[in-house]
């Protein structure tokens, strides 16, 4: 859309005065905490990258090595993938944005998993400020750093890092382990229809990349407390095995990092922002949601980008200075047409934008047996950058109910 023309989008939400501070602080529907372990770490920085980083995308670097410090060494995990030559690549990338000889690969891979757990190893960890773990499985990170016989050497090492203000970045399976626990896999479909489903009640010769029937919640590494992390997000239509996960751990929120993007977490602070796209983070929150049969409704969605921040202790969302609220027109009864199928790519973040910038106060969409709507209230609100470029909206407290075809048929 042209600068030029003059915004009429629609919103229920009352304009108001940017205050003259960095960020517009919104108010976000989060009554209680995220679980989080007793140990999880008070100190230090991540940089959780939802996958298909590009190594054009100078600011997630940057950051990576800003963290890090001036002059600190970093370490790539190639861990979650099967690939000999992984790692080699995101060495050469951060080598790139600094200097020859910044980062190195540590060996420890799904072959040599038992590396995780011995002196050297832990003592090459401690050695470095910043830790790149690359794409793959998150469960091999996992497995390997955190094993059913206890925390390995190499764990209690990347937790001494951090807490003397190091900083672990990881991307796509990098960045789904992050939290504890996990989402180990599944699809939204087969999530809402089928719930989680223990890993050992999958079939034993299930291929890798082959979907479960539900969805997997699974161990964590645990260096993010403040929520349940995913990745490859809006591209991949995984907001509602997200719902699911929330629901069956009792975690109030989940962020969903998008591709070629990042969320910058400051242990200390719970300060959280978004780094490297404008579309980084749907933010998940339960916080008042209800359950009622196979209906799930009152879930709350940011859509945040751009330096957009969320307090990780608390759930509030702070919108930056550069965007201004949307004015707020006369809301009406028509309904957005809606896409093939909600968790095709993009649907679900198209579909948001389609209602914020319509008149309407609801937006529906369908998978097979799911109708998944999105609504407009009095908690919503909606900001949009300077150029009135899409691409800079952000929307914070969008109410979602996801409810069976056949109830949303009844009604």
């Amino acid at each position: 859309m042209r600068s030029s023309v003059k915004i009429q989008y629609s919103l229920l939400c009352l304009a108001f005065a940017i205050p003259a501070t960095l960020m517009t602080i919104v108010g976000c529907a989060s009554a209680g905490k995220s679980k989080a372990s007793a140990s999880a770490p008070k100190n230090g920085h991540l940089i959780i990258i939802g996958g298909g980083l590009d190594e054009a995308n100078e600011p997630i670097y940057k950051r990576l090595i800003q963290r890090a410090g001036p002059g600190a060494k970093l370490g790539v995990f190639p861990t979650a993938s099967s690939r000999e030559e992984a790692g080699f690549d995101v060495v050469k990338e951060i080598d790139g944005y600094s200097s020859s000889g910044t980062a190195e690969v540590i060996e420890v891979r799904e072959k040599t998993s038992e590396a995780a757990n011995t002196e050297p190893i832990a003592t090459q960890i401690r050695s470095k400020k910043g830790f790149f773990f690359v794409g793959g499985d998150q469960r091999r990170i996992v497995k390997a750093f955190r094993p059913d016989s206890g925390d390995s050497l190499g764990y209690k090492a990347l937790l001494d890092v951090l807490k003397e203000g190091g900083v672990i970045s990881g991307s796509s399976a990098g960045a789904a382990m992050m939290s504890d626990p996990i989402i180990g896999g599944g699809t939204s479909s087969n999530a809402l229809l089928n719930g989680v489903t223990p890993r050992e009640k999958e079939p034993k010769d299930m291929a890798e990349d082959e979907e479960p029937r539900g969805m997997l919640i699974e161990k964590g590494m645990g260096f993010f407390p403040f929520g349940l992390t995913d990745q490859h997000f809006l591209a991949r239509g995984r907001f509602g095995r997200t719902v699911v996960g929330l629901e069956y751990t009792g975690i109030k929120r989940g962020y969903g990092i998008d591709e070629n993007s990042a969320i910058d977490v400051d242990l200390a602070t719970g300060v959280i922002e978004t780094v490297g796209n404008e579309r980084a983070l749907l933010l998940t929150d339960m916080s008042g949601y209800k359950h009622e049969g196979d209906a799930r409704t009152n879930i709350r969605v940011s859509l945040l980008g751009g330096g957009d921040r969320v307090d990780g202790k608390t759930g509030k969302v702070s919108i930056v200075e550069s965007r201004k609220p949307l004015v707020v027109q006369t809301p009406s009864n028509d309904v957005i047409p809606a896409p093939a199928s909600i968790w095709e790519d993009r649907a679900f973040e198209k579909l948001i934008e389609a209602l914020v910038m319509n008149s309407a106060t609801t937006a529906v969409g369908y998978d097979k047996n799911f109708e998944v709507r999105l609504i407009k209230d009095e908690k919503t609100k909606a900001y949009i950058g300077p150029a009135n470029d899409m691409k800079t909206l952000s929307v914070v407290n969008l109410r979602v109910d996801i409810v069976p075809k056949k109830t949303a048929a009844a009604k």
